[in-house]
């Protein structure tokens, strides 16, 4: 399991304010991570045992989402999805069951370390390929960040988490091997952010307020980002999220920026 980044712990009063301003569509799920309570019983509820097992059909709209809120109770606090988990039937006694395969799939890479599930006992059906993303050693011994980069084809985004656990071939990863790469590729240096070089954490920061301010996807920079930089710079990062946050629709993609943020051991898969 990947190690837990406990630098990230900087979250303005002013996210969680836009965390929690509204509960409907994909904003409960703000709201259930910043800690609201009141979404958080409904969360905590949709995912009991019971509510799981009505499935699709059920009339009660608390079934639904439950990927979403997995994710929303893992950023929160992961001790709470593994107190669940313990109550779930294991995958072999569900398996097949739609709704559970969701369940199982989303908590798996933030229970896995507690003990909950063994890989033996995940390797059933659509969790399997989950499980080898966690569990199974990486097909090569080593992977090389420049190699990747130039590739034409972006197949290895397919097995990245497995990928990542392979020796890394660049003692150092330079701005110029950063600049115009997948930003993907970051997911490599989980771990081992330390071989960023002193240019290449300042482009970082640079890609990563750019991205934030664009629209874009920031999730994978912003990650790498905080685990990296200081605390001005990461409660810079939470108030740009803020400002994004109190002006848009929808959160979208600002979803995963948010849980990132709230420097509570949330990762990307």
């Amino acid at each position: 399991m990947d190690e837990r980044n406990d630098r990230v712990a900087v979250t303005s009063g002013a996210l969680r304010t836009a965390m929690c301003r509204r509960l409907d569509g994909d904003w409960q799920f703000l709201a259930v991570a910043a800690g609201y309570e009141p979404a958080v019983e409904i969360a905590m509820r949709a995912l009991a045992s019971e509510e799981i097992d009505k499935g699709p059909d059920a009339s009660d709209p608390i079934v639904r989402h439950i990927t979403d809120r997995v994710e929303a109770i893992a950023a929160l606090d992961s001790r709470l999805l593994v107190s669940l988990a313990r109550t779930w039937p294991l995958p072999a006694e569900v398996e097949g069951y739609a709704w559970w395969d969701r369940a199982w799939i989303a908590a798996l890479r933030h229970v896995a370390a507690s003990g909950v599930i063994t890989p033996s006992q995940a390797r059933i059906g659509n969790l399997t390929w989950e499980a080898s993303m966690l569990w199974d050693p990486p097909r090569v011994d080593e992977v090389s960040w420049r190699e990747l980069k130039q590739s034409s084809s972006k197949a290895y985004q397919v097995g990245l988490p497995r990928l990542a656990r392979a020796k890394l071939r660049e003692p150092r990863i330079t701005a110029a091997d950063l600049r115009d790469a997948d930003p993907w590729l970051l997911r490599l240096l989980r771990g081992r952010t330390d071989r960023l070089d002193a240019d290449a954490r300042a482009l970082l920061d640079e890609l990563t307020v750019a991205a934030l301010e664009s629209g874009d996807d920031a999730s994978i920079l912003l990650e790498t980002a905080c685990a990296v930089s200081d605390t001005a710079a990461r409660a810079r990062y939470s108030d740009m999220v803020a400002a994004a946050l109190a002006t848009a629709s929808t959160p979208n993609s600002l979803t995963c920026c948010c849980f990132i943020l709230l420097g509570n051991g949330w990762q990307l898969p």
